[in-house]
């Protein structure tokens, strides 16, 4: 018979005991084994204790193993009494969010509740999505499958198309008695969610428009995409815009469940800091233009392999993208010298002013939603996590957005934060993938066997210790000309990153075996991809250990032709 030993921690309620020091919290210890029934998911039940600690961080000593040894006569199965209640979790996405946040030693930001979440959390610093785009990141999130696997590889293609019986991690929640629901942007498809994943319907704002423009200039310029200004600043409530609505949504559904009484899986997405940059003029407000730094230098890197551009990217759907100035003088492979992104230094400090109060406005809704489990008195039974789906780049070596595999691109936030825990960073190196068999092994719910991502529960109680040894990145990159695919060069990106360094690789996707270009980035030479060292003689040796990794990873197994 195996057994499922787990522990947990809470903070002491009322005086602390004498028995152990000044000891603040409990540790509650879950010794269990699986008990099946014809026809009903697969439940834990099992025998628990709970021992007063110091500290969270902890390893387990001796003598509480010996008591648990002294339980393991009890654990015989059919007479065993039921589990106790598994915890709740908020499971909260912030979309285009990167790690630049008070938190994360970036003072000039102003993020007091996810700030304060930090301080409650272990927050990672070196988490990876596995395509840096929205909808592929999230089906790899919520599928714990990697986009290889998941099919899911644009923004246009929903997971229950690619993947119809898929187990998905808030099915997987709601098969084992949760209560499931989805508000604002989880999955990223507004009218084909998971449907066999929630108790009841998604919920999405009701807005006017596709973005929730609410300036009448702004309304009557929305383009054939639903895009109009990179901006909209105007006195307004908070509610007026999406966030504000979706945060007024989970308070609402948040007082239900705490009447309700059951384990709850709430999903609350905010949009922001997402383009267009909306967001009520008091957020504007907290940032100063004129203090606002541009990246440098600010500049296109002259040996990158061009595919690795993403020649404006979403920015490029937009009005203002016409209409901004820009130093000519780049152009890239195929000679479109206006796809380039390197706005002039008024534009690029508007579009990074308008990127921080987002950043803020959404920080804000966030902070009601943690008001209210306070008030509510779930916070003691509920583990949150804030993740975002991956990075975005703010003008770093001449790019905007995400879409591409450079650092910023792919590196996500992502804080997990289980009841009466005291804040801790890990560099671990880790990939969102990692979130679904971690939520999993936390509330006490087998892992299922397709998720192809690692718990990474064991750094809470270690965040200094390792995880992987690297992170796998992918992007298809596709070339076109007057609406023609130039040349046949529909490439495929893949990458690896492990420590210091990251290896880019770009094939043919008509032909797999076809490497068109390499890049490797040592980040203890420049903390960003400035030089490819990838044809130096003394990166030889590290070359060839990461086209192994990566060989491994994508290739030896991949389809020669993604065409057949």
């Amino acid at each position: 018979m195996k057994f499922l030993l787990s522990y947990t921690f809470r903070r002491r309620a009322g005086k602390t005991s004498n028995s152990i020091g000044a000891s603040k919290y409990l540790v509650s210890i879950r010794l269990a084994c699986p008990v099946e029934s014809a026809g009903k998911p697969l439940r834990r039940a099992g025998i628990s204790t709970a021992f007063p600690c110091i500290s969270p961080h902890f390893p387990m000593s001796g003598w509480m193993l010996i008591v648990l040894m002294a339980y393991l006569s009890a654990c015989t199965g059919p007479s065993l009494e039921e589990s106790p209640a598994r915890p709740n979790i908020l499971f909260i996405s912030i979309d285009d969010l990167r790690p630049e946040l008070g938190c994360y030693g970036d003072a000039h930001i102003h993020s007091p509740n996810m700030d304060r979440l930090a301080k409650q959390s272990l927050v990672f610093h070196r988490v990876y999505a596995q395509e840096p785009t929205c909808g592929p990141s999230r089906a790899s999130i919520l599928t714990g499958l990697r986009p290889d696997s998941s099919r899911v590889f644009d923004i246009f293609t929903p997971i229950r198309s690619a993947r119809p019986d898929v187990l998905t991690l808030p099915q997987h929640f709601r098969q084992n008695g949760y209560t499931t629901i989805s508000l604002g942007k989880i999955y990223h498809h507004k009218t084909e969610d998971d449907s066999l994943g929630w108790s009841r319907p998604a919920w999405k704002a009701p807005l006017a428009n596709l973005r929730g423009y609410l300036r009448e200039e702004n309304i009557a310029r929305i383009n054939p995409v639903g895009n109009s200004s990179f901006y909209e600043r105007m006195e307004a409530p908070d509610t007026a815009y999406e966030d504000g609505m979706t945060a007024q949504k989970a308070i609402e559904t948040l007082r239900e469940l705490d009447s309700e009484g059951n384990p709850f899986f709430l999903a609350v997405g905010f949009f922001k800091p997402h383009l267009p940059f909306i967001a009520p003029e008091k957020y504007w407000r907290l940032y100063d233009p004129d203090s606002i730094k541009i990246p440098e230098p600010y500049a296109l890197p002259a040996d990158r392999f061009r595919a690795n551009y993403n020649y404006g990217g979403e920015v490029s759907s937009y009005l203002d993208w016409s209409r901004a100035p820009r130093p000519w003088g780049y152009e890239d492979q195929f000679g479109r010298e206006d796809s380039i992104a390197l706005f002039d230094e008024l534009t690029a400090r508007k579009l990074i002013h308008g990127y921080y109060a987002s950043l803020s406005y959404a920080d804000a809704q966030l902070g009601k939603v943690l008001d209210e489990l306070d008030r509510l008195g779930l916070r003691e039974s509920t583990i949150i996590i804030l993740w975002s789906d991956h990075g975005w780049m703010l003008g770093e070596l001449g790019e905007w957005c995400k879409h591409g595999l450079f650092d910023l691109q792919a590196r996500a936030t992502l804080m997990l934060s289980p009841p009466g825990y005291q804040g801790a960073h890990t560099e671990a190196i880790t990939e969102l993938l990692d979130i679904y068999p971690t939520l999993s092994e936390l509330a006490g719910l087998p892992i299922p066997e397709h998720v192809q991502g690692k718990s990474f529960a064991h750094l809470l109680g270690a965040p200094q210790s390792a995880h992987k040894e690297a992170a796998y990145i992918q992007y298809p990159r596709d070339f076109y000309n007057n609406g023609k695919l130039v040349g046949e060069k529909y490439f495929q990106g893949y990458s690896v990153r492990t420590d210091h360094f990251r290896y880019n690789e770009w094939r043919l996707a008509s032909n797999i075996d076809s490497v068109m270009g390499r890049e490797l980035y040592d980040y203890r030479r420049a903390p960003l991809e400035y030089e490819n060292v990838a044809e130096l003689p003394e990166y030889s040796e590290t070359l060839e250990k990461h086209k192994k990794l990566l060989y491994d990873q994508f290739i030896k197994d991949a389809p020669r032709n993604k065409y057949e």
